[in-house]
């Protein structure tokens, strides 16, 4: 009777655990979300985004301007490898910040995380947190590593 007991706690637990990690915290997620930026149609994509965007150093703001820059970002055909590299929780503004990028990064949900990724033309950074279809969700893209 007490090893059954202690097999099903032990599923009890990881059961739990799993619950409680957010998706942008969970490397399997968060790579559905970069092969999602890298091959899947652009409405599928901003669907999976969230609004205000940061690309590079500026503030996107509605869905069709958000559509726009993805679709130049993709015109470019820049090569990403879904894996991620590195992953870090999402640092504060960098200093000397406009206003509006230092609000988005005030804003970013406490699992934001920054994920490198290899590109055919070098890192990128990908901004994930919060959550839709148990999917992290896209909040910006920066050139470079975190």
């Amino acid at each position: 009777m007490k090893p059954r007991l202690i097999a099903l706690a032990a599923v009890a637990a990881v059961i739990s655990a799993c619950a409680t990690v957010p998706p942008s915290a969970r490397d399997d997620r968060v790579a559905d979300v970069i092969a999602l930026l890298a091959d899947a149609p652009i409405p599928s994509v901003v669907e999976q985004a969230s609004l205000p965007f940061l690309f590079t150093d500026q503030v996107v703001s509605s869905e069709s301007d958000l559509t726009a820059v993805l679709t130049r970002f993709r015109s470019a055909a820049v090569t990403i490898d879904p894996v991620p590299v590195a992953s870090i929780p999402a640092p504060g503004a960098p200093s000397g910040s406009r206003f509006d990028v230092m609000v988005f990064y005030d804003r970013l949900p406490d699992d934001a995380r920054f994920v490198r990724v290899e590109t055919g033309a070098g890192p990128l950074t990908i901004i994930v947190g919060g959550s839709r279809n148990r999917r992290p969700l896209l909040m910006g893209i920066l050139r470079g590593a975190p």
